[in-house]
């Protein structure tokens, strides 16, 4: 999706061609955002989808998105996770 690729077989994410290193959670989260960019998706399935029946409690998915942010955005780049608030998060493309 636009600059940012992900490959699901070696689990790595580049930015504009340069290598992006995260944890796997974040890898998850952005697999999750980058399947149908545009389209939001709420807290309650990505905590799901992320953490199945263990759910984290309500700072543990804004913690990763923020390092998943972070990551994305080192170089300065724009940042291609949108908060929609209230509802839950999605990538634009």
């Amino acid at each position: 999706c636009a600059d940012v690729s992900l490959d699901l077989k070696k689990l790595t994410v580049e930015r504009a061609g340069r290598p992006v290193k995260m944890p796997p959670k974040c890898l998850h989260l952005l697999r999750l955002l980058m399947q149908t960019p545009g389209r939001v998706i709420g807290h309650a399935e990505l905590e799901a989808e992320v953490w199945g029946e263990a759910l984290p409690d309500s700072d543990t998915l804004r913690a990763h998105i923020y390092t998943l942010r972070r990551a994305l955005t080192a170089q300065g780049e724009r940042d291609p996770i949108e908060t929609v608030h209230g509802l839950g998060y999605r990538f634009v493309a």
